[in-house]
């Protein structure tokens, strides 16, 4: 007997049920987006997420002292999400002076 597919009171069996995505890790909770300490950000995004000028971010890659980067080449030039925050999470005060 089958099931008459105009009929709605009957359940739908032939769609898959719905379940959370696999994490790499085994958790069942979804990745939030940005959340990847290891992704690898241009100036141009950390810029754009972060609020720190590419400018900047020049700067410290020619006279030191920025955040930590990744060489992939003569030019090119990533940043850890990572090591983004730990240089921001260095540089907050506590607002007494």
């Amino acid at each position: 007997m089958s099931r008459n597919p105009f009929d709605k009171s009957a359940p739908d069996m032939t769609a898959s049920p719905s379940r959370k995505a696999e994490q790499p890790n085994g958790a069942d909770t979804p990745q939030v987006p940005g959340s990847n300490p290891y992704e690898l950000l241009t100036r141009r995004r950390v810029a754009d997420e972060y609020g720190i000028r590419v400018k900047v971010l020049e700067r410290y890659a020619w006279a030191g002292g920025g955040p930590k980067m990744v060489k992939l080449g003569r030019r090119t030039v990533r940043y850890r999400r990572g090591d983004i925050e730990a240089f921001i999470d260095a540089h907050v005060v506590d607002g007494q002076g």
